[in-house]
């Protein structure tokens, strides 16, 4: 459970044995943002013991080296940012996060910039146990070839390209659920973009939703 670090620590200020709870409880402390400041994020990696944690990271080179000591440990990485993100190739070199089963990318582009990002970051990136990915952007191009692990799949944009989406998705053959919110108008939704929707073979897919 999610708990801010000012809400725990006025939990904590109740009496002692609510600050025993508090500070003796591993998963309070597992969920937290990446930032340069230490101290905060020093008594969170403390009290989170050797628990997974749930990152939230600003896509930001100066939080970067952080979130590279942490990959080992992260299970779920939530990056959100507003403008441009991952122009610094010394974040996409081939980072190993083992653990990492949920990816988060909330990244949106006012100025309709930087699309390949999270392309990149799935391309370099190297996540053996990724099993469900929540994508909110204006735009984004999947690699297709690192869905094949996947059971769930979130895509939500203001523009995607409806086809290419489809070849991503139908290479994530271990798909249960499916989500796709796509902003189709004016995108030239032709017959042959039809066509190929019919070739999508997802044999374990139990819920799918389009919007």
């Amino acid at each position: 459970t999610r708990k801010p670090f000012r809400e725990l620590k006025a939990i904590a200020l109740v009496n002692r044995r609510f600050r025993d709870i508090v500070c003796g409880t591993p998963d309070y402390w597992s969920t937290f943002d990446i930032f340069p400041e230490r101290s905060t994020i020093n008594t969170f990696l403390e009290r989170s013991r050797d628990v997974p944690l749930h990152l939230d990271w600003d896509g930001l080179r100066s939080s970067f080296d952080l979130l590279r000591q942490l990959r080992t440990r992260c299970k779920t990485l939530t990056i959100e940012k507003r403008g441009g993100l991952l122009h610094d190739k010394d974040m996409l070199g081939p980072e190993i996060f083992p653990n990492l089963e949920t990816l988060n990318f909330r990244v949106y582009y006012p100025n309709k910039e930087d699309p390949e990002s999270l392309h990149e970051l799935l391309s370099h990136w190297r996540l053996p146990n990724l099993r469900r990915l929540s994508v909110v952007t204006f735009f984004c191009l999947i690699p297709g070839e690192r869905l094949s692990h996947l059971t769930s799949l979130d895509i939500a944009g203001d523009r995607n390209e409806f086809g290419g989406i489809l070849d991503a998705v139908g290479k994530a053959a271990s798909l249960l659920h499916l989500r796709l919110d796509l902003k189709l108008e004016g995108m030239g939704l032709n017959n042959g973009a039809q066509g190929r929707a019919s070739t999508v073979n997802l044999p374990k897919l139990t819920t799918f939703e389009l919007s």
